[in-house]
């Protein structure tokens, strides 16, 4: 029993001698050997790789119970790029003796219980080799549980806090543990990492989802010897992974993998001395970045001696780029951003000094300072600006780019803070627009870096929104909250929502403008704060009062919040109650389209419009185009892990086609992100109505103040601002608006003013025609980094991993012109310039070259070492021509020389290959394509074989890398695969005849002979090139012309020009054969399209439908009629009987001086009642024998026929057709027929494939189909009108029928389908189809007795008090064109309308009739029609009277004695008030009323546009004054009395009332002691209308008065 206990003891003893914790021994010392790798590439073999090693020993000593000092010893570093495993790593010798002193400096770190604290190192270090020593102090980071062999935890790193798993294994014969830690880098609390580009992007969590682009691993396995002061760390082996694709994980990925090796070598009982020098505190394990992000990863620049550098660098970009766009450029453009950024301001002033007189170098420099985005270059150019050295354009785009370009951190707020405030900005508006809009992108850019946007940042912005406020300036509260929009802050909501209607009391008095520009400005702010933002949308378009434009825009911002089903169900709830057709077209349709979408982060919101569409009415589906719509469509690929969507808002105040605002976006999803890649917005309502409005007026009406004399009379009546912009356009990248532009009318009166002026415009004109004639010569080059992207993460080796992709676009544009003239006068003018004989020599050249380049690998001030894929295209269009103009003569005459040489128009062409470069040896940096060529595969091959019987290679890599496959295994024993094929593709475009072909050639070798993937078929060589080459032919080409020729006046061109002469060949015969040719195409052509067939289901003269396949048409017009065999169809050729409309010449001369190319002839004759079009081809010289022919004639309204013949003298193909118009089902209907003999080979197969692929697109677009035989090569389309928006289609091939009834179109025909007059018009009625684009809906407003019918269709009932008139409608803007009055006087009503320059009168009789008075004379009604001016008409209508003044906004008022018409021209929609309301069809619940304050009273409203009588002998009775309630009120515990804000209606001084009403009004309120009230005399010029509201009170309103007989 004592052995028993004894040995339980020992066991237990023993137990607890076993410590898991690592520790240094004290007074110890330990030599470790250590080695770290990194590859980067494709993780198959046999493919190119760069990588580097790092070896040397390491010594650990412990000076004290934490403190431990870590001293590197002979490092060594090597460098990699080759095809890997087949080469080997290459010494870095001279970078190894640079770093060496560095790296072995000693390092002081805390260590306790496994786990890495403090670290000091001497202050001379610099923190990337301070980071080298993290890596190697991050292998003993380790944290061990008692008790547990498996756990998870939270665990400080090189990486930050990342999630870790522990697996403890103990070996205790061996007495030691395994210890495998794992740490997902992906799942960091604090992740370490930098980024630069990517501000904008969101990320996009459920396309994660289905996949990651970029993922990382680490694994830790550490092999701990017990020992008595605990556990000693005898061998460390680390592997650490990053994968990364753009496109799907599942499909590969090219992998970044770094590994560690740390093993004991030796221990010794004694611990260094502590060093002398001073430590400095470097912080904790965690990767330290310092200037990682100023150094591009794709070369290695030595920033001494930069001013030289800069200078040598801009002189060759001009060098290389003086004719056109260098290949280079784009990559040394990039150099030159990397040298201008380490430059300090000193410097780059220096630079500036002694380039800036040199304009190419000037625009180079220009052009680069910017894309630095460096705090200097922000300074620089706001010292430039400030002293005038930059032109306004040169400060436009470089303020533009740098602002954009600039670290979005404090110190880049601070310096564009700066350049707000310069006084140079408030004098520039268009630089102070550009400046704020890029002040708020680098304000939202900021904040997205910090926890708490700061107030500081966001004061400039807040400041201007609330000044502009104050003083009303519009323009600057727009630019204000433009800004606010970019910054997207949730700290600007109270100062948008004082703007909005509902949340602010002052918002009434705030412009339409205003607050639909406050509302998009919530978008941005949405992303940040989406529950806040959507509760305001969601008020916004719940709110009926609000305008319908605004709520649709909330609309947009509420969807875009992604908002819940219920607010979805609510708001669709609200919208089967709404009256606005417009606002329930864009809800439902916008929704509708929006529940297709693929795109995973709206799959939710999807459902959800899936649902709530289902709710609404289907009768939604049927409302047209000519309402507000909008449109959403998106598309996913999972395969690639990216989509794009778009949205498109078409937004509308009136029907018709085009809308008043449309807004278009488009979102792109890809490597995880999303970003809203381009939003172009434009307004255009002031446009459209100035257009529909100019095309119905020829001239302006004379002003003079007869009509504003009455508005007078009107209480606080305000006409609508008419300097709203004419159209606005915005343009928004990655959610960020860039630009806003506006045309207002004070522009186009600028434009013509300057264009009416004559002699200004005789002088400009004179001035270019003098440089033309002396020549001019420009060159224009413009670089541009069009995107980088940058992301950075540490490795395990302390080494920084890049991801980057680079954008570089350098285009350039070089031209020539000169001119010759015989003389130019010195008063020329321009119809004298256009008689002139003019010669223009022009040489144009745009050019264009853009890299692409995508790299992973480590980046550092160091070394490089990684892959990198680049894409590069080149474009080039050179012209070369000399134009020939007379403009007497109407002939134009362009001749170019002929190809010489070849001349390449476009190349793409993409590479990928690994690197290995360092500061230290520029010269022996390695660059291994990715793709080994066929020599290097065959080495390869043989190698492997050789090796096969031995294992020494593969010994060595598992000594460089640990954990490599082990031999044996199953993964070793693989076949390899075979190597990249190539793939080339060429083909040609030959014109013989001109002495050129255009060729292209493509060349593919990609790594896809792998795996089937996108990313490996996109690393390789592939290549496209189309160039224009010379084509030798028997004689040489002297040169091309292209000549046309108008037809002139005094002669047909035929006899004027000796190319249009004859051969020698019998001319008359000729065209004899020529007419009796052309007499049998018409012919046959009747034939054909006239022939009737006798079988069922062919079309017959039957009206009924008795089938679907029996489609059946009848008319006199289709088929048959007295007329058809007319001898209208019997034409003759036009040449020589009518001169040609023009001909053109396409020819090629040679040096022999003989012509050879085509001659294109038109011919029309309208001279008859049949109209006759002829065009002809001619093959050059004459007596060529290819021809084409178009022979087209309309014999009557009813039909059109036409021929197409070609081929050897128009005989070898030929394709008839015809259209005519009738009826089907007794319904208008038009038919088009086609047939063909003979056509080309490759015309009918597409057409064949087109007959294939019909049957699908019918039954997509909702056609019955059935299969019936018809007559070969034919076919007939019937569309029949059945009502203004459906249509019947019936469509007849040779193989089947297809038939579609009741389809429905987007807009409304513009006829009367149903009317006589559609049929009798025939195919002219197709002339009518563009107005289907304008506006179709003329708003109405009726008047019936007491019943009032505004434009808005809202009736309302209101007796007129006798005798005093009411503005029935008038034009509502500062012109006031026309105003009318309407009043009743017992049975008799009055109506007066009033111009300018007229006034009619039209008063109802008791008899019935009408009595006319026009300017004060009585003009019968028997003498009618007349003419007041040439803008106003009066004529006869029905039993009334029709006036018109189109020309000024009426399209007619109508009046027969008991009902009054107004209808408005589509122009005037929304400029118009009075008692008919605003001009448009928008239904409103509210009535605007002479001071533009809106109410819902009917009353109140009728009250306001009512003209009282001031005067004793005025009829109306009544007056307005301001009332004081009678009853006490007590205000806020203080007591009060309360005036009427508006006039209310009463008795003239002197007169009772008989009849009152009541009126509920607002009052404002005084305390009872101020002494501010007014007496009760003062009452009736007292105006309480600026004063707030503070309580509403109905009193009674006098509608009719008792009033003596005398005035007093």
């Amino acid at each position: 029993m004592r052995w028993i206990i004894f040995a339980l003891a020992f066991g237990f003893v023993g137990s607890q001698q076993v410590r898991y914790e690592p520790v240094f021994g004290q007074k110890k010392t330990y030599l470790y050997q250590y080695e770290g790798v990194v590859l980067t590439g494709l993780p198959d073999d046999g493919l190119a790789k760069g990588g580097l090693k790092i070896t040397s020993k390491v010594q650990i000593s412990s000076m004290g119970q934490k403190n431990h000092l870590l001293k590197v010893i002979s490092p060594q570093i090597e460098e990699y790029s080759g095809i890997w495993p087949e080469e080997n790593f290459i010494p870095a010798r001279k970078l190894t003796r640079k770093l060496s002193p560095q790296l072995s400096q000693p390092v002081m770190f805390e260590y306790s219980r496994g786990r890495v604290g403090k670290i000091f190192a001497h202050p001379d270090i610099p923190e990337n080799i301070v980071n080298i020593h993290r890596g190697i102090l991050n292998i003993l980071q380790i944290s061990i549980k008692k008790n547990q062999n498996i756990y998870e935890l939270q665990e400080n790193g090189l990486e930050g806090i990342c999630q870790v798993s522990y697996t403890i294994q103990e070996d205790r014969k061996a007495r030691h543990v395994t210890v495998t830690k794992s740490k997902d880098l992906n799942n960091c609390h604090e992740k370490v990492s930098e980024s630069k580009g990517s501000a904008n992007f969101q990320p996009c969590e459920t396309c994660h989802q289905k996949g990651k682009n970029f993922r990382s691993v680490s694994t830790y396995t550490y092999i701990l010897k017990n020992t008595e002061e605990g556990a000693e760390i005898s061998e460390v082996v680390s592997q650490e992974t990053h994968h990364f694709t753009p496109f799907n994980e599942r499909d590969g990925a090219a992998v970044s993998e770094s590994r560690q090796h740390l093993y004991l070598l030796d221990f010794k009982d004694q611990s260094p001395p502590m060093p002398k020098s001073p430590m400095e505190n470097h912080g904790s394990l965690r990767y330290q970045f310092s200037n990682e992000l100023l150094q591009m990863p794709m070369q290695l620049v030595r920033t001494s001696h930069n001013d030289t550098k800069i200078t040598k660098l801009v002189e060759k970009l001009v060098q290389i780029n003086q004719e056109k766009a260098h290949p280079d450029a784009p990559q040394m453009f990039l150099q030159l951003i990397q040298l201008l950024r380490s430059t300090n301001l000193t410097n780059l002033q220096s630079i500036w000094e002694s380039e800036s007189k040199k304009q190419s170098q000037r625009q180079w420099i220009l052009n680069t300072i910017p894309a630095t985005g460096t705090y200097e270059a922000v300074q620089f150019i706001q010292s430039k600006i400030e002293q005038g050295e930059l032109s306004q354009f040169e400060a436009a785009q470089v303020l533009f780019l740098v602002l954009h370009a600039i670290k979005p951190d404090c110190h880049g707020v601070d310096n564009a803070t700066v350049l707000l405030s310069s006084p140079y900005m408030q004098k520039n508006p268009f630089l102070r627009k550009l400046t704020l809009l890029a002040y708020g992108s680098l304000v939202q850019k900021y904040c997205n870096t910090v926890r708490l946007c700061p107030d500081e940042a966001l004061q400039p912005l807040h400041e201007l929104v609330t000044e502009a406020g104050s003083r009303g300036h519009e323009e600057e509260t727009i630019l204000g909250l433009k800004a606010i929009g970019n910054a997207g802050q949730p700290a600007s909501l109270k100062r948008i929502q004082k703007l909005l209607p509902g949340f602010s009391s002052s918002a009434n008095a705030v412009s339409n403008r205003i607050q639909a520009v406050a509302v998009m400005a919530l978008r941005n702010i949405g992303k940040k704060d989406p529950r806040k933002v959507r509760s305001i949308a969601m008020q916004l378009f719940m709110n009926r009062r609000n305008r319908a434009e605004m709520r649709m825009k909330a609309f947009i911002v509420l969807m875009e919040t992604k908002p819940s089903l219920a607010l979805v169900t609510t708001a669709t709830d609200v919208m089967t109650r709404e009256t606005n057709l417009h606002l329930i077209s864009f809800v439902y349709s916008y929704m509708k389209s929006l529940a297709t979408t693929s795109v995973p982060e709206l799959q939710s919101l999807a459902a959800i419009c899936n649902i709530a569409v289902k709710r609404m009415s289907q009768k939604c589906d049927k409302l047209s185009y000519g309402y507000s719509k909008g449109f959403h469509f998106g598309q996913f690929t999972d395969k690639f892990l990216a989509g794009i969507d778009g949205n498109l808002y078409l937004i509308k105040k009136s029907e018709g086609i085009l809308p008043h605002t449309a807004i278009a976006n488009f979102k792109l999803y890809g490597l995880g992100v999303s970003t809203e890649f381009l939003e172009i917005g434009i307004q255009a309502e002031g446009l459209l109505q100035a257009l529909l409005k100019s095309d119905k007026s020829n001239g302006r009406a004379p002003k003079s103040n007869a009509t504003a004399s009455i508005l007078e009379e009107v209480h606080g009546w305000k006409p609508m601002p008419t300097l709203r912009p004419l159209a606005n356009v915005y343009i928004k990248l990655s959610g960020q608006e860039l630009l806003y532009v506006e045309l207002n009318q004070n522009n186009i009166q600028e434009a013509l003013k300057i264009m009416s002026n004559q002699a200004r415009m005789n002088g400009l004109i004179r001035k270019l025609i003098h440089q033309l004639v002396r020549g001019i010569s420009a060159k224009w080059t413009k670089p541009l980094v069009a995107s980088e992207v940058r992301h950075m993460v540490p490795t395990s080796l302390g080494l920084p991993l890049e991801l980057a992709f680079y954008s570089t676009i350098v285009s350039a544009v070089r031209a020539k012109a000169k001119m010759k003239v015989a003389h130019v006068p010195s008063n020329l003018t321009l119809p004298e310039l256009l008689n002139m004989n003019i010669q223009l020599e022009t040489q144009l050249t745009p050019s264009s070259v853009k890299d692409v380049v995508g790299i992973m690998g480590i980046n550092s001030a160091l070394i490089q070492t990684g892959v990198e894929v680049q894409l590069k295209t080149s474009t080039v269009l050179p012209v070369n021509f000399t134009a020939r103009l007379s403009g007497k003569e109407r002939n134009v005459k362009i001749e170019s020389p002929p190809w010489q040489q070849e001349t390449q128009l476009f190349s793409a062409s993409t590479q990928a290959f690994a690197f290995s470069r360092n500061i230290e040896d520029l010269a022996s940096a390695k660059v291994t394509p990715l793709l080994p060529s066929d020599e290097d595969g065959m080495r390869i091959r043989l190698l492997r074989l050789g090796r096969n019987s031995t294992t020494d290679h593969r010994e060595t890599m598992d000594r460089v890398l640990p954990l490599a496959v082990p031999i044996g295994s199953v993964c070793s024993t693989e076949e390899p695969l075979d190597g990249p094929h190539s793939t080339v593709q060429k083909s040609c475009m030959k014109a013989n005849t001109f002495g050129f072909e255009v060729c292209s050639e493509t060349s593919v070798v990609n790594s896809g002979f792998t795996t089937n993937s996108p990313l490996y078929k996109l690393v390789g060589e592939n290549s496209i090139q189309v160039a224009i080459k010379p084509v030798i032919t028997p004689i040489s080409v002297k040169k091309l012309q292209v000549e046309l020729q108008m037809e002139t006046r005094d002669q047909p061109f035929l006899k004027a020009s000796h190319p249009m002469k004859r051969n020698s060949r019998n001319t008359s015969d000729f065209s004899e054969a020529m007419q009796a040719e052309g007499k049998l195409v018409l012919l046959r052509l009747k034939n054909i399209l006239h022939h009737q067939s006798q079988n069922k289901g062919h079309l017959s003269y039957s009206s009924s439908f008795e089938s679907t396949s029996d489609a059946r048409m009848s008319s006199s017009s289709f088929f048959s009629s007295s007329s058809s065999s007319s001898s209208s169809v019997q034409s003759s050729y036009l040449e020589g009987i009518v001169p040609s409309i023009f001909s053109l010449f396409t020819r090629a001369i040679l040096i022999d001086n003989k012509e050879e190319g085509y001659l294109t002839r038109a011919y029309v004759d309208t001279s008859m009642d049949q109209r006759l079009l002829q065009v002809f081809v001619d093959e050059l010289p004459d007596g060529g024998s290819w021809k084409a022919c178009i022979n087209a004639e309309m014999p009557s309204v009813h039909r059109a026929m036409g021929v197409l013949k070609w081929g050897k003298d128009c005989q070898d193909y030929n394709i008839a057709a015809k259209a005519s118009t009738g009826h089907f089902e007794h319904h208008a209907a038009v038919q088009f027929k086609a047939k063909w003999d003979k056509i080309p080979q490759t015309i009918k197969e597409a057409a064949e494939r087109l007959a294939d692929n019909l049957a699908n697109v019918a039954f997509t677009l909702g056609f019955s189909q059935r299969h019936k035989k018809g007559p070969p090569h034919q076919l007939s389309v019937i569309i029949a009108a059945t009502s203004q928006r459906t249509l019947d289609i019936v469509i007849r091939t040779s193989k089947h029928i297809f038939n579609r009834q009741a389809l429905v179109i987007p807009v409304s025909l513009p006829f009367d389908v149903t009317s006589p007059s559609v049929r009798q018009r025939g195919l002219q009625v197709l002339t009518d189809l563009p107005a289907m684009v304008s506006p179709t809906s003329t708003a109405e407003c009726t008047v019936t007795q007491n019943t009032f019918t505004p434009f808005n269709n809202k009736n309302f009932n209101y007796q007129m008090p006798e005798n005093c008139a009411h503005i029935l409608v008038q034009d509502c803007t500062i012109d006031l064109n026309f105003l009318v009055l309407i009043k009743r006087s017992g049975k008799t009503i009055i109506v007066q309308l009033l111009f300018h320059f007229s006034e009619i009168i039209i008063e109802s009789t008791t008899a019935g009739g009408l009595e006319l008075t026009v300017n004060g004379t009585k003009v019968p009604i028997a003498s009618l029609p007349f003419s007041s001016s040439k803008f106003v008409s009066i004529e006869p209508s029905a039993l009334g009277l029709k006036i018109k003044a189109s020309v000024l906004g009426l399209e007619s008022l109508f009046f027969d004695g008991k009902m009054i018409k107004v209808a408005m021209m589509p122009w005037m929609d929304g400029t118009t008030c009075g008692l008919c309301g605003l001009g448009h069809s928008q239904v409103s619940h509210e009535y605007q009323q002479p001071n533009r304050r809106k109410t819902t009273d009917v009353l109140k409203f009728a009250h306001s546009w009512l003209l009282p009588g001031e005067r004793c002998n005025d009829t109306c009775k009544l007056t307005k004054t301001t009332v004081k309630l009678d009853r006490p009120i007590k205000l806020h515990g203080q007591d009060s009395t309360c005036y009427s804000v508006e006039p209310v209606l009463r008795c003239r001084v002197g007169c009772s009332p008989v009849k009152t009403v009541p009126v509920t009004y607002g009052f404002h309120c005084l305390p009872a002691d101020s002494s501010m009230m007014p007496t009760d005399k003062e009452l009736k010029y007292t105006n309480f209308g600026p004063k707030s509201e503070d309580i509403a009170s109905t009193i009674d309103a006098h509608v009719a008065c008792s009033c003596p007989s005398e005035c007093k």
